[in-house]
């Protein structure tokens, strides 16, 4: 009991208002907290935003931190209030541990909007750790959000940017909210959601890329001719010869105008990429799953001149995950 009131008063310690410069440091002395350690932390936030203060704060947050992994270990489900404080608080590590916490104390259907918000945030490690508890989830809604996430998530402490219309070249509809759980940027995938009805969206993509293909349709416009073909024809040997010399030329010509051997190496794959077939097999597997994605359509964005394959797509569907209309984004990975 002594180590929940500490962790008590270090969650309400940390819930002061120190980013109020103009009325000054507030803070009272909270139930199990000691009067020696709020006076240290009211001395080093006497300037809210100078270092020492964000310094001061982290400290406590890490102890803060260790203690509420250390509570989590007891397995009782009386101790989430605990966890859901510590997950309101602006330190990603705290937010993280609340995560890991929720998935040792049995969560359940009441945890999961918060799980879902913390799967979404922009520091890696906070994501892998909502993943881990929503794995341990009784809700059957928990399952449906694995399988939206891409990998893992990883548990980097580096907070993830957000792609724009300018790095994606693709108009977004007003209120689209990046979704860093569902995404995978080197591959050149970037998945939004929206509150907006799924017929506005596609309206919103039809009056600038014409109307929208259901995956049928595009797999049909748009698969390989070597597909389902265990040994390529000599036609299709040709064809990759003849895209690799060209690919190859493209590199030559970077080189002999000055650019760097890795500068002449991105801009041979962009050239091979821009003239190979588009792999309609890959793209299908990842949209084509009715328990997650409804109502699929696809819009292309961009099509390569010559080959006429799309190399920027926008698809709207009805994301099952989370109850709102979703848009996946794909473009050239970076480098390509």
């Amino acid at each position: 009991m002594r180590t929940l009131v500490m962790s008590l008063g270090l969650m309400s310690l940390l819930a002061a208002p120190v980013a109020r410069a103009s009325s000054g440091l507030q803070i009272r002395v909270p139930t199990g907290a000691k009067a020696g350690d709020v006076t240290a932390l009211e001395a080093a936030c006497a300037n809210p935003g100078a270092q020492a203060c964000a310094e001061a704060m982290e400290g406590y947050a890490a102890f803060a931190e260790r203690e509420l992994l250390r509570i989590a270990e007891s397995g009782k489900p009386e101790y989430k209030p605990l966890a859901r404080t510590a997950a309101a608080l602006p330190y990603p590590s705290l937010k993280a541990a609340a995560a890991a916490a929720l998935g040792n104390l049995q969560p359940d259907a009441a945890d999961t909007p918060l799980l879902t918000e913390l799967l979404n945030h922009p520091v890696p490690k906070v994501r892998h750790a909502a993943l881990r508890a929503l794995g341990a989830s009784y809700d059957e809604k928990a399952s449906p959000l694995m399988e939206r996430a891409q990998g893992d998530q990883g548990e980097g402490s580096t907070p993830d940017t957000a792609p724009t219309e300018k790095t994606l070249q693709v108009p977004l509809p007003p209120g689209a909210s990046y979704l860093y759980f569902a995404s995978t940027p080197a591959q050149g995938r970037a998945d939004f959601t929206t509150s907006e009805s799924l017929d506005k969206v596609g309206a919103f993509y039809s009056g600038r890329f014409g109307a929208g293909l259901t995956l049928k349709q595009f797999e049909k416009q748009f698969a390989r001719g070597d597909e389902g073909s265990e040994q390529p024809d000599e036609q299709q040997i040709a064809e990759f010869m003849k895209l690799q010399q060209e690919a190859n030329e493209a590199m030559m010509a970077a080189m002999k105008a000055g650019k760097s051997p890795e500068e002449a190496a991105a801009e041979m794959q962009r050239r091979f990429m821009a003239l190979a077939p588009f792999d309609t097999g890959s793209f299908m597997a990842a949209f084509d799953r009715p328990e997650l994605f409804g109502s699929v359509r696809v819009f292309v964005a961009e099509k390569a001149p010559r080959s006429g394959k799309p190399v920027r797509l926008c698809v709207v569907y009805k994301d099952l995950a989370l109850g709102k209309t979703g848009i996946s984004v794909l473009t050239p990975p970076p480098g390509q």
